[in-house]
């Protein structure tokens, strides 16, 4: 499944929540952007990163395969991890897919 979703797939649910349970902790993770990358010459395939804010102050997920639950897109199996702390104190994670 991962080999067929594009930046396009994503780009209508920014702004919307992906829930992640994972190894006894829980965080909504909002899609706060899309960015498309530079197609690869002779792949067919243009690479882009996903930007989540988590809800949660007291813990983060590491970076990890995880599976992010939204209600359109159902259960996806990414590799995201943290990239930073947001200023009211949530963590802001990344995915990218090339």
């Amino acid at each position: 499944m991962l080999d067929t979703l594009t930046a396009e797939s994503f780009a209508p649910h920014v702004n919307t929540g992906f829930a992640v349970t994972m190894e006894g902790y829980d965080d909504v993770l909002t899609l706060v952007s899309v960015d498309p990358g530079k197609a690869i010459a002779g792949t067919g395939r243009t690479p882009f990163t996903l930007t989540f804010d988590g809800a949660r102050t007291d813990m983060y997920f590491n970076q990890n395969v995880m599976p992010f639950d939204h209600p359109e897109l159902g259960v996806i199996e990414m590799f995201a991890g943290p990239c930073g702390k947001n200023e009211d104190g949530t963590f802001r994670y990344s995915a990218s897919f090339g």
